[in-house]
């Protein structure tokens, strides 16, 4: 896909509301973190979706268009990307979105289906390291014990 800033196929003012960045992203809006958005024929629009739809071409309805450049004011046709809300939401930084890309613990255990233990906290914890927590658990309760039993 070869699309030019300044293409004719959008209208002048579009291309007046926007700053190219040194990463080549086309920004709409001053807000650092807001979707750009855009008036067309009495209506609004997002203007990463509108320019995709008439620089590159239609958006099916089940999809989203995701900023792969992660800078939600672009609208670069060549920095975007129509995908199921799912892949986008996949895509989305988060913690914990984090945590599931782990391939290994913090002290280098390879994190795999075989060697994770299942949890409810919101990180991976390898077999070999939970079972070092438990056995130090138990220890130090063990030791705790011990010593209230001798002051007896």
């Amino acid at each position: 896909m070869t699309v030019t800033f300044g293409d004719t196929r959008m209208p002048e003012h579009f291309w007046s509301k926007l700053t190219v960045t040194a990463r080549g992203c086309w920004e709409m809006g001053n807000k650092p973190d807001a979707y750009g958005g855009f008036w067309l024929d009495g209506k609004a629009h997002g203007a990463h979706r509108i320019a995709w739809q008439r620089l590159v071409g239609p958006i099916d309805d089940n999809l989203d268009v995701d900023h792969v450049c992660r800078n939600r004011p672009c609208c670069n046709p060549s920095h975007l990307e129509p995908v199921t809300r799912q892949v986008n939401i996949q895509r989305a930084y988060s913690p914990s979105l984090e945590v599931a890309q782990r391939t290994h613990c913090t002290k280098g255990h390879e994190l795999t289906a075989d060697n994770v233990v299942k949890s409810k906290v919101p990180y991976k914890r390898c077999k070999t390291c939970h079972i070092d927590w438990i056995t130090a658990k138990t220890f130090r309760e063990i030791d705790e014990d011990d010593w209230l039993s001798y002051d007896d």
